[in-house]
């Protein structure tokens, strides 16, 4: 199972707004004031603001620091977060800010374009704010409709502009212009999918953000909170079998290789008695219901049999994904399932075979690789 989090309405993008979005979904603003004195030694202000807009209960959230840190302390402030219970959530948004702070006309340091040490401190203030009200959701992606951008470099800066890279965008053409923030677009771009598909969840929280409670009731920011919980799948495939005593028994390695290249779900052999006492095998095709004609053509031409029975069954399947695990000694696969509130995981046995061969290790080692770096991983990421 795994949380969630579609913006699916942003006219502008702020720390605050982000925020104030996650506070309206059940974030305690008091809790966060207290984790962000306690893991990150910042005093800080949460002002919250309660209003309507066309029948819809929304907030208004302004965060600042009640106490300024020392320019030469702003950036190591954020960095030792990464030891905090919304470490990896910090982590991630540093990550992105030291790609991409290199295009910046002002040194290449995020802090570095606050007007003083005050906006600095609020700067950090609001990251560390918006990392721990996710991490309290347990929310790890972000999926959201197209940004909007404003073109042109005064209202869009260099630093700014490069964030947005490999997002997607929608040009505005309000001359208004877009309203945004370092706080909230480092936040947002670093967890952002980087996708328009959305999976399915069960929508259970909704939170409505705006900037100014008197500002227009139009240019507020909605947040969807669901959960995404895997089910067992149903579905129905064909049976192909044939029995077969005649054959060279070393052609069956290549006809089974041939049946899964050619798409089929799995094949496998069998052995029994035939009639006259008689070794043999049993060849047991499953096959996608569209693929079948051509697998029963596939195993005449390439066996000995004269007849093929073929029959329908249903199956109930875990929906499963692919995930790649790097290790030190490389890359491998593993298929990744859901099932009674656990995360479950096999690696790919070609992958791990490859490796062993190439290095020349024992399999075993490869496998231990895996499942020592699989065993950190969380497993329920959607990207």
């Amino acid at each position: 199972m795994s949380i969630v989090a579609y913006f699916d309405h942003i006219p502008y993008f702020t720390g605050d707004i982000l925020l104030g979005a996650l506070i309206d979904t059940g974030v305690d603003p008091q809790k966060l004031e207290d984790i962000l004195n306690q893991y990150h030694g910042i005093g800080s202000k949460i002002d919250l603001k309660l209003g309507e807009t066309h029948g819809t209960k929304v907030v208004s959230v302004s965060v600042s620091a009640t106490k300024k840190l020392r320019r030469e302390s702003i950036w190591a402030t954020l960095t030792e977060g990464k030891d905090s219970p919304a470490g990896e959530l910090i982590g991630k948004v540093i990550s992105n800010i030291e790609t991409h702070a290199k295009t910046c006309e002002k040194g290449g340091n995020l802090i570095s374009l606050a007007d003083d040490d005050w906006d600095a401190s609020n700067v950090i203030t609001r990251i560390l704010a918006l990392c721990n009200a996710l991490h309290l959701q347990e929310i790890e992606t972000l999926y959201h409709e197209p940004l909007p951008f404003s073109p042109g470099v005064l209202n869009s800066p260099p630093f700014i502009t490069s964030l947005m890279q490999g997002i997607n965008i929608s040009c505005a053409h309000s001359s208004d212009g877009v309203v945004m923030d370092i706080a909230g677009i480092s936040v947002l771009t670093a967890l952002s999918a980087r996708t328009r598909s959305i999976p399915d969840f069960t929508l259970q929280k909704i939170g409505y953000s705006v900037l100014d409670i008197d500002g227009d009731p139009k240019k507020f920011v909605r947040l969807c909170l669901g959960k995404n919980e895997p089910s067992i799948n149903s579905d129905s495939v064909d049976v192909l079998e044939t029995q077969i005593d005649d054959m060279n028994p070393q052609f069956y390695g290549h006809v089974i290789d041939l049946l899964l290249r050619s798409g089929a779900l799995d094949a496998f052999l069998t052995p029994l008695i035939m009639k006259k006492n008689r070794p043999g095998v049993l060849l047991t095709v499953l096959s996608p219901p569209s693929l079948t004609d051509l697998l029963t053509k596939l195993i005449f031409k390439e066996t000995t049999t004269l007849g093929i029975r073929r029959s329908t069954t249903s199956r109930e399947i875990l929906p499963r994904r692919e995930v790649p695990v790097i290790t030190p000694l490389g890359t491998v696969r593993i298929k990744v399932v859901y099932l009674e509130n656990k995360w479950r995981y096999t690696p790919e046995y070609e992958d791990c075979r490859q490796i062993a061969l190439r290095k020349s290790i024992p399999l075993a080692d490869v496998y231990a690789a895996v499942h020592e770096k699989a065993g950190h991983m969380n497993l329920g990421k959607t990207s």
